[in-house]
């Protein structure tokens, strides 16, 4: 119980928000109790806004020239996304999704630009560790429920797996076709779910090489089996795709900078590189798979979002410069009668929504994060400095390219926060000293 009181302490507040969101996307919760996190979220966030005051006055202040330059571009873009909503029809609701975004988003990254660099260290690490064995529970539910669970329909809901444990029912979305189904868990999307075990797989990763695992390494491999497992029950294209590149970026990176003495590096970028290849194939050539699910899963069938893409560009068009407002590409779909009211990309959405102005901000924004967090990475002397910035570019990365078919970034969801927590959590160590923990 110390360890974790201990723990716990040390989890600053821009941890614990970010953490109520991880939890709060789980859907955990039925119903009007689900909001409760949501709810707590929102209320640490102002005391998140009472710490940063009580920081600045007691002499903490913005000591490294990154964390102006990226808060004044994430101010620019508030700003941007302001003015779009005056060009949207539905400005109401563009208006409160730029406040329900924008708000999390600003305090977590203004406070952790003005906290300690270590407070910041010992926090992210706590933070990682809990989505890490979070995720490891999820794979675990998901697999006894897709080796053991009954496959059922409910009403309202549609086909489940459910196993009953002590009189207490467990349940999964089962989405796809027998016997290929793709496992959900609680997030109740198998996507979100193979994102988070891509994001957990490289924090296990870099976990090994801190030696966080210290002499119990038999716990770092089954970690590792249980979540690749769940990534292949998962079919998530995107998850793949994103895992291959992040640890391409990590391993490539890291030998650079630290020498090629990884003992799991080969056989992780093999398992990767296996994954991508398979994709790849069947691009082309799909007739050895059994399963239509399956076969669909692993073409270049697009599930519906090229229609999606072909409507927004249309949007696009007409207002190319400054947007269609903030947070409307669902009311825009559907308004022209789509059934999906999802853009299934991110960086569509920015540009639809935001413009040319307001994607061209957005992407200066992780250009400047990308190439200060590279640099500092290939000159400092710290091996926990360099693998710890190394780690959260990864993950940066991963999201922003699992967001080519997904639609996270600038939305109220964990994810969209999780990558701006990354972003300045890893900003804030570029301070160029040669060691700093």
């Amino acid at each position: 119980m110390s360890i974790l009181q201990t723990s716990l302490k040390s989890l600053n507040l821009s941890s614990i928000v970010i953490l109520l969101w991880f939890f709060y996307s789980l859907n955990i919760y039925p119903g009007e109790n689900g909001y409760l996190l949501l709810y707590m979220a929102y209320t640490v966030l102002f005391f998140l806004g009472g710490d940063i005051v009580k920081k600045i006055l007691s002499g903490h202040r913005l000591i490294f020239k990154e964390d102006f330059l990226l808060l004044g571009i994430l101010c620019f873009l508030l700003l941007l996304s302001l003015v779009s909503v005056f060009n949207s029809d539905y400005k109401f609701d563009s208006l409160k999704r730029v406040v329900v975004v924008f708000f999390p988003v600003f305090l977590v990254s203004l406070h952790l630009c003005v906290s300690p660099v270590n407070y910041i260290y010992k926090s992210t690490n706590i933070l990682m560790s809990i989505i890490l064995m979070v995720t490891v529970g999820l794979v675990i539910v998901s697999c006894c429920l897709y080796f053991f669970g009954a496959y059922l329909y409910l009403e309202g809901v549609g086909p489940v797996q459910e196993i009953t444990v002590f009189g207490v029912k467990i349940g999964q979305k089962a989405m796809g076709y027998m016997p290929f189904l793709r496992v959900s868990s609680f997030t109740g999307n198998p996507n979100t779910l193979g994102m988070l075990i891509s994001i957990s797989l490289i924090i296990a990763v870099y976990f090994k090489e801190i030696n966080f695992f210290k002499k119990r390494e038999w716990g770092y491999y089954f970690i590792f089996i249980v979540l690749f497992l769940g990534l292949l029950l998962t079919i998530s294209r995107g998850a793949f795709v994103s895992l291959f590149f992040g640890f391409s970026v990590y391993f490539l990176v890291r030998g650079r900078s630290l020498g090629n003495n990884s003992r799991n590096k080969y056989l992780v970028l093999l398992l990767c590189l296996v994954f991508f290849i398979f994709v790849i194939y069947s691009f082309y050539s799909s007739y050895f798979i059994g399963s239509y699910e399956l076969g669909r899963r692993l073409t270049m069938d697009l599930s519906g979002r090229n229609e999606v893409w072909s409507i927004l560009f249309s949007h696009f068009k007409d207002t190319y410069l400054l947007g269609a407002g903030f947070g409307v590409s669902g009311d825009l779909l559907k308004a022209a009668g789509s059934i999906n009211d999802s853009p299934h990309n991110s960086h569509l959405h920015i540009l639809v929504e935001l413009g040319v102005l307001g994607y061209l901000s957005f992407f200066l924004l992780l250009a400047i994060y990308i190439y200060k967090t590279l640099r500092f990475v290939l000159v400092v002397e710290s091996k926990k400095a360099a693998l710890y910035s190394l780690v959260t570019l990864s993950i940066v990365l991963m999201i922003l390219v699992n967001q080519f078919v997904e639609s996270s970034i600038l939305r109220g969801v964990f994810l969209n926060f999780f990558l701006f927590y990354m972003l300045f959590s890893g900003i804030t160590k570029c301070d160029h000293k040669k060691t700093w923990v």
